[in-house]
């Protein structure tokens, strides 16, 4: 089969079907899921192609023909359920069609909006619920789909999401479901862990006096001096980094560039100085690297951070060849390797941060009572970020969760009110409550997440740090707000979902100057920006939205280092240019489209270096131009369309077969904009082009009937760019291939309504170049009044049918 899914949807539905589409194409298995055999075959790397006409086709003729043809080619239906869809003959036929294809049970329904069942707003279309019969006819034997169900009530769009990639692939839901929430999860435990591992800096700082008293004994008294005051400010670092709030980076980073320039200047001078000090200059050396990996990382200079935490482990690593059993070395080796995996988190390397938690805890200490309180500190805190980096739901993390409790028992029973304590203990319920809700146990999840407020409220009486903490509060508020809706407590899922959006406002506005405070809470203001546009209340979302993407553009420029914020800032973005569009806000959708290509293009931009960045360009440059066109620059969408061309030439120069697809669209949507700026001779070179382009590739893929159906309407608007610019043969010609093409699509399915069309429009092109016009004009005619009883004539197509009459009148009367 060419396409995994063919989406049916009605227009209504739009927006949804295209966030769908998405999710569905973005999705990847996970490397030991891929090869699974299942009954559908083996687990695939991924979902692609799902067919979804608007994004595959420009014109709405070509769509009418592509999407007949592509039920052919598709191995399941997933069909969009609302009210809109319910009553649209288009969608019942599309189903029907389907169904006769022997296929009615890889049918996956999901509701988007309405109510099954409801007399007024039933979502189920009737050829869903309707056997058919041997012949393609519905019957009157009812049956009863079972749906993803993407509303806040129901499944909410992630589960549902979930649901369907399940069914597609053939594997549980809950293995889908936990995969999925893995990402998020990952994300809000590690931001909370930050602020622990600033405690962790401050303890290993507290230790350095300890083994300098050791070694100084062997060196003179300028030499004691100098490493005085470099471990003074090493002192000074280790509590600055303590005071989160309010505290100036620069000065932080100072002092510690000061440290390494002392350290720098006694290395030169330690030949005159016995081994031991040399080894002790590296050890502090080492120390300040971190110190300023420390710093750089609480600015969210991730990427600089790294930097400064490898060169640290790396000295590290060479010091305890020589002292393999001191354990305040190797303390400090693991504390470096703490925030060093915090950093990696941060740029998205998930797998190498892993790997260091997984170091740390492997050196552990076997019997607790060797354990000193900041040993224990640090082995605790690596297991609690460690749980954020494994699947949810599977043994190694049951197994950690245990043993998380285990390490909190003594720690309990001494100080149950510390800091440490109420941190772990707020990890873990968080945790578990995300279980509970995977697990579908929403009353068990909602108490769980009120368990973590009460942590949160507990922490934050003991301490001013709320950095790492009240940020938490607004995640826990959207979960409880999903689970207040599907427990039908409406007006508490509203009043949540409020309070998500104060608290990380509240959160943004006591750490001004922290970048990714502000960029939550920016998000957070778009999102329901956004939601509010969906919504129908066009005014107050698109100021609302207005305001938080400028607020968020000023944001993003001090989080380049940190790929899953500018993802989610990506993906936002894109999200908010289609609703704009939607809502025919072109002037704002150009605005933000041109934000996003610019934010694409940044070499700086660490999410630019997990994907492919020409596709992703180019998909900015798509967005640019039909929100260009359709605010009226026409000069200016020209521009744009010219260099998604240059760029997707240069992909399909290199092989990509996808860039030689989006070649074709970008020379016909070029080619348009020419067409409707009177350069008709430039517009007939782009859409001959893309004619040749589309002959290659129908000979590559000769199953693609899609492909050929789209070449036929080429054929078309080239056929009558030569006709208006005087070539009545050129154009009789390419019509007539457009013509074989619809007569074709006729004759194999003469009811199908988009077939009728499309072969009305072939008599009609034909008839226009006094190709037999009589007779031509008359059957076009025809075809437009049987596919009108199949369902009403668009605007274009109504057109198309007053002047097929009219002419056939005015031969008739000719004659």
């Amino acid at each position: 089969m060419k396409y995994r899914a063919f989406i049916s949807y009605s227009h209504r539905n739009d927006l949804f079907a295209a966030r769908l589409h998405k999710a569905l194409e973005s999705w990847r298995a996970d490397r030991d899921l891929v090869g699974r055999e299942t009954r559908f075959g083996p687990v695939p790397r991924d979902l692609r192609p799902i067919f979804r006409d608007r994004d595959d086709f420009a014109s709405g003729a070509t769509l009418a023909t592509a999407t007949a043809e592509a039920l052919e080619k598709s191995q399941f239906m997933i069909v969009v359920c609302s009210p809109a869809a319910a009553a649209s003959a288009y969608v019942n036929e599309e189903i029907r069609t389907f169904k006769a294809l022997g296929r009615a049970n890889r049918i996956i329904p999901i509701i988007a909006e309405g109510e099954p069942g409801h007399p007024e707003l039933d979502c189920f279309p009737e050829a869903l619920v309707r056997e058919i019969s041997a012949d393609g006819q519905l019957m009157d034997r009812r049956v009863e789909p079972l749906a993803a169900d993407a509303r806040q009530v129901g499944d909410g769009p992630s589960r549902a999401t979930s649901k369907l990639i399940a069914g597609l692939l053939g594997v549980p839901f809950d293995e889908i479901a936990k995969r999925a929430e893995r990402t998020q999860r990952r994300r809000t435990q590690i931001f909370a862990s930050v602020a622990l591992t600033m405690t962790v800096l401050a303890v290993a700082a507290a230790g350095f006096g300890w083994l300098a008293e050791t070694r100084r004994a062997q060196a003179d008294r300028n030499f004691k001096a100098a490493m005085s005051a470099a471990d003074n400010l090493l002192m000074e670092v280790g509590l600055s980094t303590l005071q989160i709030e309010g505290a100036k980076v620069e000065t932080t980073q100072n002092v510690v560039q000061r440290a390494v320039e002392i350290y720098e200047r006694l290395e030169s001078e330690l030949p005159t100085h016995p081994p031991t000090a040399s080894e002790t200059v590296a050890y502090r050396k080492a120390l300040a690297e971190g110190a300023f990996g420390a710093a750089y990382s609480g600015n969210s200079q991730s990427a600089v951070a790294a930097t400064y935490f490898e060169a640290s482990l790396k000295a590290f690593e060479n010091l305890r060849k020589s002292y393999p059993n001191d354990r305040l070395l190797n303390f400090s080796l693991n504390s470096v390797r703490n925030d060093y995996a915090i950093s990696l988190g941060a740029l998205g390397e998930m797998e190498r941060a892993k790997a260091l938690y997984e170091s740390i805890l492997a050196e552990a200490p076997k019997d607790d009572l060797e354990k000193s309180d900041a040993e224990q500190t640090l082995y605790l805190l690596a297991r609690l970020q460690l749980l954020a980096l494994l699947e949810q739901g599977s043994a190694d993390y049951a197994a950690l969760l245990n043993v998380i409790e285990a390490d909190l028992k003594p720690l309990r029973a001494e100080n149950p009110n510390s800091s440490l304590v109420l941190r772990a203990e707020m990890t873990l319920a968080y945790s578990r409550a995300k279980d509970a809700w995977s697990a579908d146990e929403p009353e068990t999840a909602l108490e769980l997440y009120d368990e973590v407020l009460r942590l949160v409220e507990s922490l934050e009486a003991i301490q001013s740090d709320h950095q790492g903490i009240s940020p938490i509060r607004g995640a826990v508020q959207i979960d409880r707000a999903q689970i207040l809706q599907k427990l039908g407590r409406l007006d508490e899922a509203e009043a949540a979902r409020d309070e998500a959006e104060r608290q990380s406002k509240a959160a943004a506005q006591r750490s001004p100057d922290d970048p990714l405070l502000q960029a939550m809470s920016d998000i957070t203001a778009a999102s329901n920006a956004i939601t509010e546009l969906e919504r129908g209340d066009v005014a107050k979302g698109a100021a609302n939205l207005r305001t938080a993407l400028n607020a968020l553009t000023d944001v993003s420029e001090r989080m380049k280092s940190i790929a899953p914020t500018m993802g989610e800032i990506d993906d936002l973005l894109e999200r908010a240019v289609r609703a704009l569009s939607t809502a025919k806000l072109h002037s704002d959708a150009r605005t933000h489209a041109a934000q996003l290509l610019a934010l694409r293009e940044d070499p700086d931009n660490a999410y630019n270096t997990l994907g492919a960045s020409d596709s992703r360009i180019s998909n900015a440059l798509a967005l640019l131009g039909h929100a260009t066109e359709a605010a009226g620059d026409l000069e200016g969408a020209l521009k744009v369309q010219t260099r998604r061309i240059t760029i997707n030439e240069k992909r399909m120069n290199a092989g990509d077969a996808l860039g030689a697809h989006i070649l074709a669209e970008a020379l016909e949507a070029r080619g348009l904009v020419l067409w409707r700026l009177s350069r008709r001779a430039e517009a007939l070179a782009d859409l001959t082009h893309r004619e040749g382009l589309m002959k290659s590739l129908a000979i590559s893929e000769p199953e693609n009937i899609a492909l050929a159906n789209a070449l036929g309407w080429t054929q078309l608007n080239v056929g009558e760019l030569r006709g208006v610019t005087g070539d009545t043969e050129g154009a009789r010609s390419a019509l007539k291939q457009f013509w074989e093409m619809a007569k074709a699509n006729y004759e194999s399915a003469p009811t199908d309504r988009s077939a009728l069309i499309g072969f009305a429009w072939a008599e009609a092109r034909l008839a226009a170049v006094g190709d037999t016009a009589a007779i031509r004009w008359r059957n076009a005619a025809e075809l437009f009044e049987k596919a009108d009883a199949l369902s009403p004539l668009s605007d274009l197509d109504e057109e198309g049918y007053l002047a097929a009459r009219l002419s056939a009148m005015g031969v008739a009367s000719d004659d």
